[in-house]
C-alpha cells in the first residue's frame, strides 16, 4: 500500500451484517435459479450455502481502505 492509504478494521456488528446480507442473496439467486431450471428447492442447500458465502464475505472485507487526510 502506498503511504496515503490508511487500513482500519470494521466493527464486529458491521461485518455479521454485511455477511449475513451477502449470503442471503446468494441463497435467494440459488433459489431463483433453481427455480427457473425446474429444480427443487432445498432449503438446506440455500442455508448452507448461504452461510458459508456470508462467512467467506465478511472475511474477505473486514478491512475498510482509506485515504489519509493530510
Amino acid at each position: 500500500m502506498s503511504n496515503e492509504t490508511q487500513i482500519d478494521k470494521l466493527p464486529l456488528k458491521k461485518r455479521i451484517l454485511s455477511g449475513f446480507v451477502s449470503g442471503l442473496f446468494f441463497a435467494l439467486t440459488i433459489a431463483v435459479l433453481n427455480y427457473f431450471e425446474n429444480n427443487s428447492f432445498a432449503i438446506l442447500e440455500a442455508l448452507i450455502g448461504g452461510s458459508i458465502f456470508g462467512l467467506v464475505m465478511s472475511f474477505v472485507f473486514r478491512h475498510k481502505i482509506t485515504k489519509k487526510k493530510t
